[in-house]
């Protein structure tokens, strides 16, 4: 038989053995509790630096793109502005050349040769037939014109068109012995190696201009060419 006090005694120290293991067994758990909500802050941290990160980085690629493409944009637009110049003068200078052919071709003399005294830029510019300005006056006889383009630039009377036919050859096309007085000056202006080079020079049919000059019966242009010649000739 247990006496009373030691059943007392007994039963005391179970109960404090009890409270010990909840006691500890809820220090671990607490400091478990506790360790996860820091490992889960830190994790949260982690990843809300590396989400900003990323913020950062996509941001900086963005910006960058946008900068390239503000780059490219700029230079395309003074691409675009060097080609619209461009362009703008190309077709300036060709108005102004068709300006001038229909001058010549109308006998509007006056507004071709004060073109001319602009400028020399349309002098050696070509129509589809590849005539030049001074090509255009000697197909439709246009004397005055003529000898104030060799005036300007003399050399330029070696133009010929896509045919082959120089100033000669074309004034020794017209009709009816008109272009006389026309070829008398420019035989009278050119000079002898000049005007030797061109009355030899043949035409893509193999003509000289006194051939063609014959084949439309112009004798008064064969008696012209002929004398050039002959004086030419004379004078080596």
């Amino acid at each position: 038989m247990i006496p009373k006090s030691l059943e007392l005694i007994l039963f005391i120290k179970h109960v404090s053995i009890s409270l010990s293991s909840i006691l500890s067994f809820t220090s671990v758990f607490f400091c478990f509790v506790v360790d996860s909500c820091l490992n889960c802050n830190t994790n949260k941290r982690r990843l809300s630096d590396t989400d900003t990160e990323e913020t950062d980085e996509v941001q900086f690629n963005d910006l960058a793109i946008n900068q390239t493409d503000r780059q490219e944009f700029d230079h395309s637009h003074i691409r675009h502005v060097i080609t619209a110049v461009q362009t703008s003068a190309t077709n300036k200078i060709d108005d102004q050349f068709l300006l001038l052919q229909n001058a010549i071709q109308q006998g509007n003399i006056d507004l071709a040769i004060k073109i001319i005294k602009q400028t020399n830029e349309y002098l050696e510019r070509k129509n589809d037939q590849g005539e030049t300005p001074l090509l255009i006056a000697a197909k439709f006889n246009q004397n005055r014109l003529i000898i104030a383009i060799l005036k300007k630039k003399s050399e330029l009377a070696k133009q010929v068109d896509k045919q082959g036919n120089n100033l000669l050859h074309l004034l020794a096309n017209v009709r009816e012995g008109q272009a006389k007085n026309t070829i008398g000056n420019v035989l009278t202006l050119l000079d002898d190696k000049m005007r030797e080079y061109l009355t030899l020079s043949l035409n893509r049919h193999k003509q000289t201009p006194v051939q063609v000059a014959q084949k439309y019966d112009n004798l008064e242009y064969i008696r012209l060419l002929n004398h050039k010649i002959n004086i030419s000739d004379s004078r080596k």
